[in-house]
């Protein structure tokens, strides 16, 4: 559901998770199959606000580095980016943040 993480965990998230399963942009869970667009959105939103926390991408880092570990993210290098060859016209800095915030992550770590 895109942008939805973005959104305060209120009234506004709630309305928008309903809005996109009732366009049927969601995750589709089994268990969930059986029930109204208006129950699974309910349960997508306790799940958004009881079972999810985003990080920093620094502090992700530094727990990393604390533990010996070598990381960094690297998300311009992520398979699609490749493959479609938009690492060849979009600066680096800007590709990273626009795959962070709409593909996924890249995370690159090794054991020193």
């Amino acid at each position: 559901m895109p942008l939805v993480h973005w959104l305060p965990k209120n009234a506004s998230r709630h309305a928008a998770i309903e809005l996109f399963t009732r366009l049927g942009i969601e995750p589709r869970w089994k268990e969930l199959r059986h029930m109204s667009a208006r129950e699974k959105a309910g349960r997508y939103f306790e799940f958004s606000i009881n079972r999810t926390y985003y990080r920093r991408l620094n502090d992700v880092v530094a727990a990393f580095n604390r533990a010996g570990i070598r990381s960094a993210f690297e998300s311009h290098r992520h398979d699609r980016i490749l493959r479609i060859g938009l690492d060849k016209v979009i600066p680096e800095a800007l590709l990273s943040w626009l795959v962070y915030n709409f593909v996924g992550c890249v995370l690159v770590a090794k054991k020193e």
